[in-house]
């Protein structure tokens, strides 16, 4: 996925449902309110300075590379002034969230520790867990990322829907250079059958959306894991996936 548009899809998984609760909409130009800001907040802050930089690459103003440089830079103005001692559990997500934004990965990865340690459903453990394992692949800790991403397997089937697509757009490219190839590939390979046991209602606009996009990243998904296997000289697994590729994509084309 291009840079954009993951920073794109990240605000948007963030961010959905926040708004009309959160009172008046932050001024995205003022970082000198930042302290005063909750994490709810501060994401709202960080979403209008991407709208506002996403009309400027639709108008021809600046480049995609522009928007992503400035988002980092502009959202660093107010993340600045997180403070994450004694960081309210209720709050970690959101700041976390904000951190990931300004590419503080280290900073991040705290607050998702945080918001991880604390969790009450298993819907916000994988959540959290996911994001934590995003920040630890930044931070090059590959090993630490892949069992931490595994360890959310064990969630219900109603819950395990954000791990394929955590791992396929976020995990994975960020450790595409942590010479960890075969344990990466096949933690592909997991996270489909993962994404495959995921239960949603299809009556339901998520619902149906999960279901459009299931095929896109299954098959994203296989051919990174074969790329890696092949990287990695294990020509055998590399061909066991081909296999697996094409048997679970009739399968899906059979459901539709």
């Amino acid at each position: 996925m291009h840079s954009s548009a993951r920073i794109a899809t990240l605000l948007w998984i963030s961010l959905t449902g926040i708004g009309c609760q959160s009172g008046s909409f932050p001024d995205p130009n003022d970082p000198n309110i930042a302290g005063s800001l909750s994490g709810e907040q501060m994401q709202l802050v960080v979403r209008g300075i991407y709208e506002n930089l996403a009309y400027r690459v639709r108008t021809g103003e600046i480049t995609e590379a522009r928007l992503r440089k400035e988002l980092v830079s502009r959202t660093r103005e107010f993340s600045r002034d997180i403070n994450l001692e004694n960081l309210d559990p209720g709050e970690a997500f959101a700041y976390g969230e904000v951190l990931r934004t300004a590419e503080e990965w280290d900073r991040a990865e705290i607050a998702f520790a945080i918001t991880m340690n604390a969790a009450k459903t298993p819907d916000q453990r994988v959540n959290a867990a996911l994001r934590l394992a995003h920040c630890q692949a930044k931070l090059g800790k590959a090993k630490d990322a892949i069992a931490l991403a595994r360890s959310t397997f064990d969630a219900p089937p109603g819950d395990k829907g954000a791990i394929l697509p955590a791992v396929l757009l976020e995990i994975a490219p960020a450790l595409e250079r942590a010479k960890v190839d075969k344990e990466l590939a096949t933690l592909l390979v997991d996270s489909v059958t993962q994404h495959l046991q995921v239960s949603v209602d299809p009556a339901t606009p998520p619902g149906k959306a999960f279901l459009v996009a299931r095929p896109f990243h299954v098959r994203n998904a296989m051919d990174m894991s074969i790329r890696l296997y092949r990287r990695a000289g294990d020509f055998a697994a590399a061909e066991r996936a081909a296999k697996r590729r094409r048997n679970v994509l009739a399968s899906l084309a059979m459901q539709r």
